[in-house]
């Protein structure tokens, strides 16, 4: 796989960065998205991943860094951007046992400010359990807490499919 990053901005680099989970409440948290995952001014519930979810983190990216896929020369120019911040991802709901959700900095060579909203059940995320399960109605909850305070940064510039019109970059 080519994995050119010439059009990629350098601030995305790694390098020797380390983790920096000190995020503040008032961060922002990036996410591109398809036209088709918007719900008039925020992003749709059904379009936000369960249980866990990739976003970029605002201290070291700027909003369209998240156009350009990890490990990737392809760049999603056609997708739009929503974002939402740190005190707005839900503290828990709890119907079948305690449900936590917490954002994590997990850097990636070519994404420094990739980072995750890990999904926590009594404590233990669902990378550490097998048979992780949660009911449809935690997921929808989540979603619709989650999809109620994002907001649209960058309107897409096309009405397809983002996926299958990506570009390819050397």
């Amino acid at each position: 796989m080519n994995t050119s990053n010439s059009n990629r901005p350098l601030r995305m680099f790694q390098e020797d960065r380390g983790i920096d989970n000190n995020f503040e409440p008032e961060e922002l948290l990036y996410r591109r998205f398809c036209p088709h995952e918007i719900l008039g001014d925020r992003l749709a519930p059904d379009s936000i991943k369960f249980p866990d979810w990739s976003v970029n983190r605002e201290k070291y990216s700027e909003p369209h860094d998240v156009q350009f896929p990890s490990g990737s020369n392809q760049v999603y120019l056609c997708c739009g951007i929503a974002g939402f911040s740190v005190a707005d991802i839900p503290c828990k709901v709890d119907t079948q046992g305690i449900f936590t959700f917490n954002i994590e900095h997990n850097p990636k060579f070519d994404n420094y400010a990739h980072s995750e909203l890990i999904t926590y059940k009594n404590g233990v995320s669902g990378k550490e359990l097998k048979n992780f399960k949660v009911s449809n109605t935690i997921k929808k909850t989540f979603r619709q807490l989650l999809s109620d305070k994002s907001r649209i940064i960058s309107e897409p510039s096309s009405t397809g499919n983002c996926i299958n019109s990506k570009q390819i970059i050397n």
